[in-house]
């Protein structure tokens, strides 16, 4: 056997190389319950059922939500199109079909029992078969026509060939119906279920069935055709001449449908999802349980292309003709096609591609077209930009800057389409002014400023200052350009470098910086000024030339960046003080975070620079009443195009939830915990959304929260304004967050997606602020250095609830343990004895009954009492109950039974669902046999078999009653 595997091994053709992933991702889409659920593909809609009961509508192009309904039981069965409209039929019973356009119910029909259904729409009806054992057929307007009892049990969808219907059932029966009448026709014994239904092609029916075969039949007489065994749970694609099976053996098979006969095999390196789908190149591709994707030649077999779409998460394919659909293990929809060309006017003078890195993980692309175009005030230039980054969401950024050959600006455009959000902006000069509009949704938020007759747009500098003949080696420069965000000019800095070899050839390199010798930027760029490769040296982020095939292609994001502590944080939600040592890099932490009430910034007695938070009560004495008008408050008071406070909708809200009270804590109190209790924790499609948006659905991650907190103190007229840094969490990661602050005399903190009233040291705080373009920039540039700079801070101490965690104390216990381990003890008890000469913290506890233990296993009884008197004495925690049990082995050793039974029952009374509980009630157990024999002993068994029946004591137990009950009454 040994020697035949190796001849095959040697005799196996070599493996095909395959192409690379020749498709681009247009959008990915968030849509929890995806994995499960279903998919259909309208003209341009797509129609989505999830498993949490909702169905969505998408725009095909773009993935932005057109409409999402809710309330119906799951959906895991395909979605069906009744005249353009979706229909699903859900785990609850229903069947309905929806408006495409609106979502709105066209009609719903009420099957006799629950459980999952499949629809199949003919020509003329709908049929429904579901779990409840009937096979519906039902009029285009949803009216019964006729209902057939089938079995107990129809799983499987029907199928409609030919003016019948052929329903596969759970007992191994294939039944003929008239599509009409719903009269049984035919009736074959197959013996197994089709598992995913019948497939007609060339006048035979094709299925794969549970015992492993997969078996055709003629359609007309069910006369057997042919048989293959395959020995696997198989899904199938039926294609003109080929039957291609994915097996849940890890292999794909291409069969002949005329004959049986195996044409092909492929391994799939993992096992597959569903069945394989057509391909928009006319291949076959198939997704595995572990995230890759093979695609294949349909007549041969031979790999095509084969792509890690997703990193150990499944990935479910759907194919539509020109799309490729992912539904993936990570709750998002993916729809891949063929590259879509840029949509602008004029002749095109160059195109350049950008990979988009993010510590050298491909996070997207970009690409950018400079057009040559005329307009009524001359020649101009068109530079239009693309920006699409794939880590979390999906966002695609387009824009347009129009410059006159001068480099005179004058238009800016861009659109941001992220989710169903999409921001738009717009500059447009005149002369020497400019205006700015800003918009999202039915939202705009314009502003005006004076321009310099210099000035130039950003994002053409470095193609003015080339083709000026200014960007030459060893150079140093300067132009005017007008910040869109801060609307002001700022002069840009450019210092020339050397040409260098970038991966796109050479270049030369340029610093840039908005502050005279402090660079920001570092670019690399070619004879026209485009950038070869471009690096931000403040976060590390990258850019880098490339072709556009190579920009194009899909790689999995890999993780994002993150900051942990060095040591776990056990439950933070109630850290009452928190002390992290800071490193070096970056050095400027008094710009990095923010020093208040809560936060402060000290040198520790080695000279590090350490960060302390601390929870700091606030109990609403003096707070002024509503409505707060101090004018150098009103910025926290205005709606803003994310915080919408003047919308009727929450003036409304924020007015009833208000009622009477005009305390300016109460209000803010009762405000934060509606907003808690009402809201749904789910992430999101968007980075920030807006608070309309928010409303609109109620779910969000921590900043859907903030924006809908923000928004109702302003309303009520309490100022309130936003904070960000990091929150501790379990494990000792610091996650990304946001929370906010209201004005109630002083700015007080708190988070409304936190459980508590108030803000702990859990929280701590890089930035506060407003959520405007200009804030955000402010909000987001320290985080964006922590992350890029910081991986790990140390932790140096906590306080929570009376403990003390030290990371000196936690450096000195593992060494003890591992010397332990080691059987190094008198090592060990060397560094016991330095964690309880620290302060006492988290480990002085159970380093003192380690002591104790040692001590007493050696007869230095004086020293192990010395180390449990003084635990009893100052520890109130965790560790009091293993002190009194080794109290009593102490009083056991000095021959004083009174005292150790006296420690046992205090162990008892006042821990008894400690882990020593059980242990000290078998001593006493034992202690009580010794002395008065089983009749003694038996109610300390009796409760160790009742009480602590799970325990290693309670055989022991049962056992000895069973001996007691045999002694008495007459016995000893």
């Amino acid at each position: 056997m040994i020697l035949l595997i190796i001849v095959l091994a040697f005799c196996s053709p070599p493996p095909s190389v395959a192409a690379s992933f020749p498709y681009t991702l247009q959008w990915k889409r968030l849509v929890p319950g995806i994995v499960g659920g279903a998919l259909v593909e309208g003209d341009s809609l797509v129609f989505l059922g999830t498993t949490d009961g909702r169905v969505l509508a998408l725009e095909r192009r773009d993935g932005i939500r057109r409409w999402q309904r809710r309330g119906y039981g799951p959906l895991r069965r395909p979605l069906a199109l009744v005249d353009g409209a979706p229909a699903f039929a859900d785990a609850w019973g229903g069947v309905q079909v929806l408006a495409p356009d609106s979502g709105q119910t066209i009609w719903t029909f009420r099957r006799r029992g629950w459980g999952d259904a499949e629809l199949r729409v003919g020509p003329n009806l709908v049929y429904a078969s579901g779990a409840d054992g009937w096979l519906y057929a039902l009029e285009r307007d949803g009216r019964e026509v006729w209902r057939v009892r089938v079995g107990t049990r129809l799983a499987a969808r029907p199928l409609f060939a030919s003016a019948r219907l052929y329903a596969p059932t759970t007992d191994g029966r294939l039944l003929v119906l008239d599509a009409k009448s719903g009269a049984l026709l035919q009736s074959l014994e197959t013996g197994a279920l089709a598992l995913a239904g019948i497939n007609a092609n060339s006048g035979r029916l094709l299925a794969a069935f549970g015992d492993g075969y997969v078996r055709a039949y003629d359609q007309r007489t069910l006369a057997a055709l042919w048989e293959r065994r395959l020995g696997a749970k198989t899904a199938l694609l039926v294609l003109e001449k080929i039957l291609v099976c994915a097996a849940d053996n890890g292999w794909l098979y291409g069969l002949d449908q005329r004959k049986g006969d195996l044409l092909w095999k492929r391994a799939l390196g993992g096992v597959p999802t569903g069945p394989a789908v057509r391909g928009p190149r006319g291949e076959v591709a198939v997704g595995t349980t572990g995230g890759r994707v093979v695609a294949v030649d349909p007549d041969t077999g031979d790999l095509v292309w084969d792509v890690q779409m997703l990193e150990g998460l499944g990935a479910r394919l759907e194919g539509t003709g020109d799309r490729l659909y992912v539904r993936a293990g990570d709750d998002h929809l993916y729809a891949f096609a063929e590259a879509v060309p840029l949509a602008a006017e004029g002749e095109v003078l160059w195109e350049a591609w950008w990979e988009v890195l993010d510590q050298g993980n491909k996070t997207g692309y970009r690409r950018q077209q400079l057009r040559s175009a005329r307009r009524p005030e001359g020649e101009i230039w068109r530079l239009v930009d693309e920006l699409v980054q794939w880590r979390g969401s999906f966002r695609r950024r387009t824009g347009q800057v129009l410059v006159g050959r001068d480099f005179r600006p004058i238009v800016a455009e861009e659109r941001i389409v992220e989710g169903s959000q999409i921001v738009s902006f717009t500059a447009r000069w005149d002369a020497d002014s400019l205006h700015v509009e800003r918009r999202l949704a039915d939202r705009a938020i314009a502003a005006s400023a004076s321009v310099d007759s210099g000035a130039v747009p950003v994002e053409v500098a470095l193609l003015k200052l080339a083709r000026e003949g200014r960007a030459r080696p060893g150079r140093r420069d300067s132009l005017r350009v007008f910040d869109y965000d801060y609307l002001e000019n700022r002069w840009l800095y450019a210092a020339f470098g050397q040409e260098e070899e970038t991966p796109f050839g050479k270049g030369l390199a340029v610093q840039l910086g908005f502050v005279e010798d402090v660079a920001e930027l570092l670019v690399w760029i070619d004879g026209e000024g485009r950038p070869l490769r471009l690096v931000d040296l403040r976060t590390g982020d990258e850019q880098v030339r490339v072709d556009e095939a190579r920009a194009r292609a899909w790689v999995p994001p890999g993780p994002g960046r993150s900051v942990r502590l060095s040591h776990p944080v056990e439950n933070p939600v109630i850290l009452e003080e928190l002390i992290v040592s800071l490193p070096d890099s970056p050095g400027d932490w008094e710009r990095l975070l923010v020093e208040d009430q809560r936060q402060e910034l000290r040198l520790s007695a080695g000279g590090r620079r350490q960060l302390v938070v601390r929870a700091v009560a606030y109990d609403g004495r003096d707070a002024p009443e509503l409505p707060i008008r101090d004018p150098a408050l009103a910025p926290y008071l205005q709606s803003s195009l994310y915080i919408q406070a003047d919308d009727p909708r929450i003036l409304a809200l924020a007015t009833r939830l208000r009622g009477d009270q005009r305390d300016a804590w109460k209000v803010a109190l009762h405000l934060r915990q509606w907003v808690y209790d009402n809201m749904m924790p789910r992430n999101t499609n968007v980075r920030f959304k807006s608070t309309l948006e928010v409303l609109e659905d109620m779910e969000g991650t921590c900043s859907e929260y903030a924006a809908l907190y923000l928004a109702l103190c302003r309303a009520v007229g309490l100022p309130a304004r936003a904070a960000v840094g990091f929150l501790v969490a379990e494990g000792g990661e610091l996650a990304l967050h946001i929370w906010t602050q209201v004005y109630v005399g002083e700015w007080v903190d708190l988070d409304p997606s936190w459980a508590s009233a108030t803000v702990d040291a859990a929280h701590i705080k890089t930035g506060q602020g407003l959520l405007t373009a200009a804030g955000l920039r402010q909000l987001n540039g320290p985080l964006s250095l922590w992350l890029a700079q910081v991986d790990t801070l140390a932790l140096v101490e906590y306080r929570a609830e009376g403990r003390r965690f030290t990371s000196r104390a936690e450096s000195l216990y593992t060494a003890a343990s591992e010397a332990e381990r080691k059987f190094a003890e008198e090592r060990a008890q060397v560094l016991y004895h330095q964690v309880v000469a620290e302060p006492w913290n988290h480990r002085s506890g159970t380093a003192l009954v380690n002591i104790a233990r040692y001590r007493l296993q050696r007869g230095a009884l004086d020293d192990a009492e010395w180390a449990l008197e003084r635990l009893l004495r100052l520890d109130p925690g965790d560790e009091m109950d293993a002190g009194l049990f080794y109290l009593s082995r102490l009083a056991d050793a000095r021959d004083e039974p009174e005292q150790s039974r006296a420690y046992l029952e205090r162990l008892l009374r006042e821990f008894p669902d400690g882990d020593l509980a059980d242990d000290a009630l078998g001593q006493l157990a034992e202690k009580a046999q010794r002395e008065g024999g089983c009749q003694a002993a038996i109610p300390y068994y009796q409760r160790l078999s009742e009480e602590y029946s799970r325990s290693g004591w309670a055989s022991v137990a049962e056992s000895a009653l069973e001996r007691c009950e045999q002694r008495s009454p007459e016995g000893p």
